[in-house]
């Protein structure tokens, strides 16, 4: 039966986790705790004579960060999450929900979801190409190959859910996987674990130039904060000049169909009628 109360925090196993701590966070809630208390429990499940923590590592953060000694928790049973893949599929269901992971975030958790996944219904029906293992660094053909092994038995349903059809979940592999753990860790709070172009970027590139785009991203006067421009600096070559708003918008429309464009000129027809009185005016201006 699952209880609330207050338990030690040296009692609480709190390693593993997939989400690396934001010390801005922890800085927040700990003040939010002096304030008002500890307004919402962390999840543990009961571990023989301790406890494995199931959702709260931001929580426990901020309480050792004002020396407290003891946390209030919601303890579930043993049985009620048996073994690690359980406690860890828990971890993931709560990221997954909570709709704050950044793009390496969620890169991180659908990788290790595929892992127990696979781990809990073997390898899925396909076809008679052969099965490429994939472990982390594997290639772009293996990785590919990995997400068709995935993905064959999951319902269509399930994956619109999650929005993770096969390219979808190609990409999030390839950050997870091919991006060194050091420097995963590293570039956690950075602009770019935000974007998941940057991430795809950075792992094309080999484990040593990862770590050299690093150093140059999170240097103490950092001269770029982009993947480009730190290959850039690395090679001492000239920076890649990025494609301005309206030239990305501009290449994606000359792309559309001739309904599509006119849908778009109705979205926009305020500002298009305006653009034009103001070069109407211009023009009879200099005539």
């Amino acid at each position: 039966m699952t209880k609330h109360s207050m338990i030690s925090l040296a009692s609480i196993e709190t390693e593993g986790r997939l989400r690396a701590l934001d010390p801005v966070w922890v800085s927040v809630l700990a003040e939010e705790f002096a304030r008002d208390g500890q307004t919402d429990a962390i999840r543990v499940v009961a571990r023989g004579n301790g406890f494995k923590l199931v959702k709260g590592a931001r929580r426990i953060a901020a309480a050792l960060q004002l020396g407290w000694s003891e946390i209030e928790a919601r303890i579930e049973p043993e049985e009620a999450l048996p073994d690690d893949a359980a406690v860890r599929l828990a971890e993931i269901k709560g990221h997954m929900l909570q709709g704050e992971l950044t793009a390496l975030d969620r890169a991180v958790t659908v990788s290790a979801w595929c892992d127990l996944y696979k781990a809990a219904h073997g390898a899925a029906k396909r076809g008679p190409k052969p099965k490429l293992e994939v472990i982390d660094g594997g290639s772009d053909e293996a990785l590919a190959e990995f997400t068709v092994t995935m993905t064959v038995n999951w319902s269509d349903a399930a994956q619109a859910a999650l929005q993770l059809g096969e390219k979808t979940l190609f990409r999030h592999l390839k950050v997870a996987r091919k991006i060194d753990q050091g420097v995963r860790a590293r570039i956690a709070f950075h602009r770019i674990a935000s974007s998941q172009k940057e991430l795809l970027a950075l792992a094309d590139e080999t484990t040593w130039r990862q770590k050299a785009i690093a150093d140059v991203l999170l240097a103490d006067d950092p001269k770029t904060d982009t993947i480009a421009g730190a290959i850039a600096i690395i090679d001492h070559a000239p920076a890649v000049k990025p494609v301005a708003a309206h030239q990305r918008i501009y290449e994606r429309f000359v792309r559309l169909q001739a309904p599509e464009k006119e849908a778009f000129f109705e979205m926009n027809a305020d500002a298009i009628d305006a653009w034009l009185a103001k070069r109407a005016a211009k023009r009879g201006r200099a005539a």
